[in-house]
């Protein structure tokens, strides 16, 4: 896992690459949509965009000395970095110590009326790995495009609810179901995180390929002809909902 660190000049660096169990420090994760064009990519990190900026600034605000952006801290034409990268995710956004959902456009400082309208109508809603940024962290703040702090996801539970459907108690941490993307393959990899699954990705392959394929990685065996695997994947407690209904 590759991070971000802040410097005495203010211009982002990349930490060195913690690999295995090597103890990594308190970081925090970023989490926006891109415009076109305007990707940061981790070729051209040194361009500083505002994006990084604002992390890097809000970090130190908060005492923490590293952040992790997607797009710049991982090297996309590495393969197996990457595959590694996407089946790890759920757990990075788990164990940030907070998560900024930066929301470039939403203009408005605050959620009065016009900003209400904004932040419900904000684009980062629609993507599909909206689910697990949300769901993973136990810390998430939504900032305007000045920066400007609009609320939590605990605060804006209800409002958060509306306008994903996502259930309250989801939103607060309670054990996760089923939930549903509409995108293409990512529909299915975002998912990966969430389910504990590991599988190849296969970009091009269709989004009712991927889906299929995680369907099948999440059926359980046929224990009547594979009974140590069927043992292995049984899930606790499952099917006592049955034997207690009275």
């Amino acid at each position: 896992m590759r991070l971000l660190c802040t410097t005495s000049d203010e211009r982002p660096k990349w930490s060195k690459d913690y690999i295995g169990n090597e103890e990594i420090p308190n970081y925090t994760i970023l989490s926006n949509t891109w415009k076109d064009g305007q990707e940061v990519t981790f070729d051209d990190l040194n361009e500083g965009y505002r994006k990084l900026r604002f992390c890097a600034h809000q970090a130190k605000r908060d005492g923490l000395d590293y952040f992790w952006v997607i797009t710049c801290c991982i090297d996309k034409s590495n393969s197996s970095e990457l595959q590694e990268a996407i089946n790890s995710i759920f757990r990075w956004y788990q164990h940030a110590a907070r998560c900024y959902v930066y929301l470039p456009d939403v203009e408005q400082n605050t959620l009065d009326e016009d900003g209400e309208s904004a932040f419900k109508r904000s684009r980062w809603f629609t993507r599909s790995w909206t689910l697990q940024e949300l769901l993973a962290p136990k810390s998430v703040e939504f900032f305007s495009s000045k920066g400007v702090r609009l609320g939590d996801k605990e605060s804006l539970r209800h409002t958060i609810h509306k306008i994903t459907g996502i259930p309250v108690d989801a939103l607060q941490g309670s054990r996760l179901s089923e939930f549903t993307t509409t995108r293409e393959e990512d529909g299915a990899y975002c998912l990966l995180g969430i389910f504990g699954i590991y599988m190849s990705l296969i970009y091009g392959e269709g989004k009712d390929n991927a889906i299929k394929r995680l369907q099948k990685q999440l059926s359980a065996p046929d224990p009547s002809t594979n009974y140590h695997k069927a043992h292995k994947q049984r899930q606790a407690e499952t099917g006592l909902w049955l034997l207690e209904d009275k």
